[in-house]
């Protein structure tokens, strides 16, 4: 599988002939050492032209490693920022469930010292659960904004790398088009890890609560400490995977 950059060869052969033209006048004229610098100048161009065809075959290879049959497209990005959205939505659930059972408990009197047990119970959990939605709802934004911005990302970044004065600017557009590659892959890490959906769902308040009302003090809070542990345990390993695939992902691109 080879990957081709959506270089424009017009312009950037329109470029070179120009420079190559403005050396050669500037050899004849005399001025021997500007013209060294500007066919200098255009071996570069060439050079960073060599540099992106490699690049991309070496995105093609890493792609075929990671299952990929190609460079993701924007379709593929908006679908990995709905998977981010929605272990975002599940941490979510969690915090504001466990939030709810803790202030039906703190109402009556009889079970206000159970409302203090659960707070302390799961408080490690919490700390998992608003990590994982803060960190999944930056990975859902970005790679929103990346699919808005991928058709210009690609053709721009490859073209203006080959452009002296532009290079910097174009090598960070590509690098940005890029980033879709670890992107996609995290998603599909995450879909993995929480494919055991019936350990996610979110905390039945209106169960607990008719328990605690049956049990009376006598209701043990490690229930749902248990129940959010787990979720929290799963959450925990798709975040993981998912941070551990996107800084790879960064390092190489």
């Amino acid at each position: 599988m080879s990957l081709q950059p959506p270089l424009d060869y017009v312009a950037i052969g329109v470029a070179l002939t120009a420079i190559l033209a403005y050396s050669l006048i500037l050899w004849f004229l005399g001025r021997r050492a500007k013209a060294l610098d500007a066919l200098e100048l255009a071996v570069n161009t060439l050079m960073y032209i060599m540099a992106i065809f490699l690049l991309f075959a070496i995105t093609a290879r890493v792609c075929a490693l990671m299952g990929l049959s190609g460079l993701p497209d924007s379709r593929q990005v908006v679908e990995a920022s709905g998977v981010f959205t929605k272990v975002h939505e599940l941490a979510v659930n969690w915090i504001t469930r466990l939030v709810q059972l803790r202030l039906v408990l703190a109402v009556a009197p009889f079970t206000f010292p159970l409302s203090q047990a659960l707070y302390s119970a799961t408080g490690w959990q919490r700390m998992i659960f608003e990590f994982t939605a803060a960190t999944y709802l930056a990975l859902a934004v970005y790679a929103k904004v990346l699919a808005q911005l991928m058709p210009l990302l690609l053709p721009l970044g490859s073209t203006l790398t080959c452009i002296p004065r532009l290079r910097r600017v174009g090598s960070t557009l590509l690098a940005a088009y890029l980033s879709a590659i670890p992107i996609v892959v995290a998603a599909a890490v995450t879909s993995s890890s929480i494919s055991n959906g019936s350990a996610l769902q979110p905390l039945n308040v209106t169960r607990v609560s008719e328990e605690v009302s049956r049990l009376g003090p006598s209701w043990n809070p490690l229930t749902v400490s248990d129940e959010a542990a787990r979720a929290a345990w799963l959450l925990a390993d798709a975040l993981s995977r998912s941070l551990v695939t996107v800084s790879l992902g960064a390092a190489l691109v």
